[in-house]
């Protein structure tokens, strides 16, 4: 996935910047981002990748103080294709303004999710789930969201349990790795796991005592979630024989 950008616009800090970490910010001296004041950031520069490094502010800067960016950026690369980046609280989305060819970008996001660089993976992985109906040949996907879904990083994984339910023609393939997300330590995941099963309907009948033992979980989350999908589950018309 090409993330040389040329991006346009401003984000802004909620809430505005205190005098001494809009200091640190100044500090860190961050290539691709700057400060037009205490509550806005702009790109400053074209960088080899500044959704990295907009990734890692968020994460490893604002986070950790408490401040999230919202906004909207335009974007371009340099073989003119365009589109823009909406960013909220810990999410960067990335939309395109034209279509691009089926086959070029199922090899641009396969090229995504094999990278070693955590943000690109989240970002082929989110237009997986954001475009998948545009796509072609889904089940070349599968295996590496399958595998992505018992990475060790949370975001990863949360991220890869999401776009596998979008995958409902293929669930024999994905129901057995949705059933084993509702075992995850992380409650989120658990519960995204739960959320989607119940979107597979009579397909996913299977997944009913697992679900079951899910409505008693300690977090209310995974729990709502499993109560839901049971529902959905047992109310789903039955398929076309």
């Amino acid at each position: 996935m090409s993330v040389e950008l040329n991006l346009e616009g401003v984000l802004c800090i909620q809430p505005e910047l205190s005098q001494e970490d809009a200091r640190d910010f100044e500090a860190h001296k961050f290539p691709s981002w700057g400060l037009i004041n205490n509550e806005t950031i702009y790109p400053k520069e074209i960088t080899q990748d500044p959704l990295k490094e907009l990734g890692f502010l968020m994460s490893g800067f604002l986070a950790s103080r408490d401040y999230s960016i919202r906004g909207e950026l335009s974007w371009r690369t340099e073989n003119g294709r365009t589109g823009f980046v909406q960013v909220a609280t810990n999410e960067i989305r990335m939309f395109a303004d034209v279509e691009a060819d089926p086959a070029d970008l199922t090899v641009e996001l396969m090229s995504g999710l094999q990278d070693i660089d955590r943000e690109r993976r989240l970002l082929a992985i989110d237009m997986i789930d954001q475009e998948y109906q545009k796509l072609t040949n889904k089940a070349v996907f599968i295996p590496h969201l399958l595998e992505l879904s018992e990475n060790r990083d949370l975001d990863i994984r949360l991220a890869a349990v999401t776009a596998l339910g979008r995958f409902k023609e293929y669930s024999r393939q994905i129901l057995p790795t949705l059933m084993l997300a509702m075992t995850d330590p992380n409650p989120w995941i658990r519960a995204a796991a739960a959320e989607n099963l119940g979107d597979f309907g009579k397909a996913a009948q299977v997944a009913l005592p697992a679900l079951q033992d899910l409505t008693r979980d300690r977090n209310d989350g995974p729990s709502f979630q499993a109560q839901g999908a049971i529902h959905r589950i047992l109310a789903a018309p039955a398929a076309c024989s």
